[in-house]
């Protein structure tokens, strides 16, 4: 099966051929300079063509729902819906977060949890609660005590640019002692790849577009001044 994937929640958007074991085939990553709703297109079509494939080989579309960059989801949601209606394929929608989480390679001791800047004075974290992934919205400065009620031990590696943006808030957050590292990473195809061929062992088959939706985890700036305005 070969499945298209893409991510445009962070500053690069990411482009992936592989199947449904997470074998990657090609790989494609933007430019930070340019904004996904001019350059999410061309890279999909560049990373097709440079390969020798055409959207009529593609068995299964499969994005990124979120959290993170607002815009980067939405241009990137109505990309891969409009191509998995108008060619009458399946779709699969994967966590962001799960994906950065498993870009980043660490050793068995080390517990890796993704944070992405969500503004407002917070971060979106993700990780493997009772058997399911959850995404979440937190102020930097509880962190600390969510890890620590989620995760045994002492070693915690921050991935993403909420890493290094609340630095300081989130060694604060965990008492002394607590061994952390943190990295300013980003998505990468086979932390991509992997969270699709997780999710294809639960729905080998993909669904509908229509049964995908965003993952914005809480409101836009604007949603949530609009909905203050409606219930004054």
């Amino acid at each position: 099966m070969l499945i298209l994937a893409l991510d445009a929640s962070q500053i690069r958007g990411v482009v992936v051929l592989c199947d449904e074991r997470g074998t990657v085939f090609a790989q494609n990553a933007g430019s930070t300079s340019v904004v996904h709703s001019e350059g999410l297109l061309t890279l999909l079509h560049e990373t097709l063509e440079n390969n020798n494939y055409s959207l009529k080989d593609v068995d299964l579309f499969a994005c990124g729902v979120g959290p993170g960059s607002f815009t980067g989801i939405r241009v990137a949601l109505a990309t891969v819906k409009a191509l998995a209606q108008a060619l009458g394929k399946p779709m699969q929608g994967v966590s962001s977060l799960k994906a950065l989480a498993y870009s980043y390679s660490a050793n068995s001791s080390q517990k890796v949890i993704p944070i992405v800047n969500a503004y407002q004075k917070s971060v979106f974290v993700g990780a493997e609660e009772n058997g399911d992934w959850v995404d979440r919205s937190l102020a930097p400065e509880a962190v600390g005590s969510w890890a620590q009620g989620q995760f045994a031990g002492k070693s915690y590696i921050f991935v993403g640019n909420g890493a290094l943006v609340y630095a300081a808030e989130l060694r604060g957050s965990f008492p002394e002692g607590t061994v952390l590292e943190l990295e300013n990473s980003e998505i990468e195809a086979q932390g991509l790849a992997k969270a699709v061929s997780e999710a294809m062992t639960k729905t080998p088959r993909g669904v509908s577009h229509l049964d995908v939706h965003a993952n914005y985890v809480r409101p836009s700036a604007a949603e949530a001044k609009l909905d203050k305005s409606d219930q004054n």
